[in-house]
Parts: C-alpha cells; structure tokens; sequence
C-alpha cells in the first residue's frame, strides 16, 4: 500500500480500494466491525487474509456484522444468519438451527465398488450416481444409522457423509418455495 501513498483513492483497483476500506474499517480496533461484502473484488489471497483477519477479531470477542452475499464464506464465519429476501427476513438463527428444517435424509457415498449394489437397500427412495459418488436419498421415517451399517456391508466406502445443505442451499430453496 506505501506504494500508493500519493495515488487518488478513485484511481486505485477494486481490490486495492477494498483492502483500504478493511483496513480504514479496522484500524482505531473498534468493538464493533460492520462489513459489507468485504471479499468483493478481492482475489483468493487477499479473500483469505481478510477471512483470517476477521476470524482473528471474533476470537478477541469483537461483535461483526457481515453482509454479503458468499454465503459459503458466512458459514465459515458467522455464529448466527439472518437471511434477507426484498427487505424481508426469511430466516434467522444459527446454522445448526436452520439447518433443522431443512434436512434432507440424503447419505452421501463414495466408493470404488458398484455403487448400483445399493439400490438393494430397501430404505433407499431415490439414488443418483455421479462418478465414483452415490447420493442416496431415504425414506423420511428411515433411520439412518441403520442404513449407514448396510450401505458399509454392500460396497467398499472410501468416503460417507450425511449431507447437511449449504446456507446457500437453504437460501435458494426458501426463495424458490416464495
């Protein structure tokens, strides 16, 4: 930044304008941060430091509001969502209890064998095969453990995950249902 001690702010790029807001935003340490979108414009470094910056001051017990519209980098920040559709909250709370209800009974497995073996699984409804990955959707009522032990005894897992939808996952769903 010394470099462009002399330079006007409006002949600056976006990324560079961006980091001297961060930085104008952050420097008298305040105790509360307001942030909006404070990765736009900024490439993957430069996101990065910024994301570990403001990590830095929530583990210092700063409050920091965000705005933004990577929902992805939200996740990884925020302990609380407050997701906003045309000046109306949609939903609000913490992850773990947006997620709630939103949960989709779908395993996710990867494996070398023949994933087709799992549709011998009774409690499976629906199954997609990408690859050397078999999203597999339950039954509602269905649980899971159970299943878990039986996709295990059919095919060799080399990876199996209960899918928790993104933040934008949930977003979009609670757009498209309005």
């Amino acid at each position: 930044m010394i470099n462009y001690l002399d330079e006007r702010v409006s002949n600056l790029s976006k990324g560079m304008q961006q980091k001297l807001q961060f930085i104008i935003s952050i420097m008298h340490d305040p105790d509360i941060l307001i942030f909006d979108e404070p990765f736009w414009g900024l490439d993957p470094f430069n996101q990065q430091m910024i994301k570990d910056y403001i990590l830095s001051l929530k583990e210092k017990g700063r409050t920091i509001l965000l705005s933004t519209h990577q929902l992805e980098e939200a996740e990884n920040i925020c302990d609380r969502f407050v997701l906003i559709d045309h000046g109306r909250v949609v939903l609000d709370g913490t992850l773990e209890k947006i997620r709630e209800g939103f949960r989709e009974n779908i395993i996710i497995v990867e494996s070398k064998s023949d994933l087709k073996l799992l549709q011998n699984i009774h409690d499976i409804n629906r199954m997609t095969i990408k690859n050397s990955i078999a999203f597999v959707e339950l039954n509602e009522e269905k649980d899971i453990n159970g299943v878990l032990c039986q996709i295990i005894n059919a095919v060799d897992v080399v990876r199996i995950d209960v899918n928790k939808p993104s933040l934008r996952d949930i977003f979009l769903k609670t757009i498209q249902e309005k």
